[in-house]
């Protein structure tokens, strides 16, 4: 909790901090298959090698903040994958690729999140009793494989985003919000759902 209190610290200090870049576009920009309905979630398994090495290339170039591959292993993602038992271990293993890539580049002081999304590659979107309960799950598998924080990617829709944070409360840990917005025609912001409140 050190690393994560000194990030706050410098956070209130109106330091910049770096993120990393797109892991899941450079995951499939450098030819990991994709799996259906889940983009690119399988490759911690199928590919760790790659997935790792992004990791400690984005740490390369400056990020701070290395977010796991794990955009696309909710649980009703996984199940419209058609591979519900790698649930647990898509998750494991992303966060755990991201803490080695941090140990092996030597930089100690670079937070991992587990990155965690409500987003739905085929339209299916669980009912938000069901959302919670698989992010529970998500977030605590997140946790015990070595995540600093919670990184909640492309909220898109509020009720579906509080169900999200209300899951990763489960674990304990800190969690940062990304929210996936657009200007309207009268240049106020929207949340791509069209929510403005």
């Amino acid at each position: 909790m050190i690393r994560y209190e000194h990030f706050m610290a410098r956070l209130a200090a109106h330091e910049t901090i770096m993120i990393d870049g797109g892991t899941g576009t450079e995951v499939e920009r450098r030819g990991v298959p994709q799996l259906p309905n889940a983009w690119n979630g399988g490759g911690a398994l199928s590919h760790p090698d790659i997935l790792r090495k992004i990791h400690m290339d984005y740490i390369g170039e400056g990020a701070e903040i290395v977010i796991s591959n794990t955009f696309a292993t909710a649980r009703h993602l996984i199940r419209e994958a058609g591979c519900p038992e790698l649930f647990e271990d898509y998750n494991r293993c992303g966060v755990e690729l991201a803490v080695e890539a941090r140990e092996i580049t030597g930089r100690d002081n670079v937070l991992v999140a587990g990155g965690i999304s409500h987003w739905s590659f085929t339209g299916y979107l669980p009912d938000l009793a069901d959302l919670k309960e698989g992010v529970e799950e998500q977030s605590i598998i997140m946790k015990n494989a070595g995540a600093d924080l919670i990184m909640l990617e492309m909220m898109i829709e509020i009720p579906r985003m509080l169900a999200v944070l209300e899951g990763c409360r489960a674990s304990g840990l800190p969690v940062w919000v990304g929210l996936s917005c657009e200007r309207d025609d009268d240049g106020m912001m929207r949340l791509l759902s069209g929510e403005r409140d």
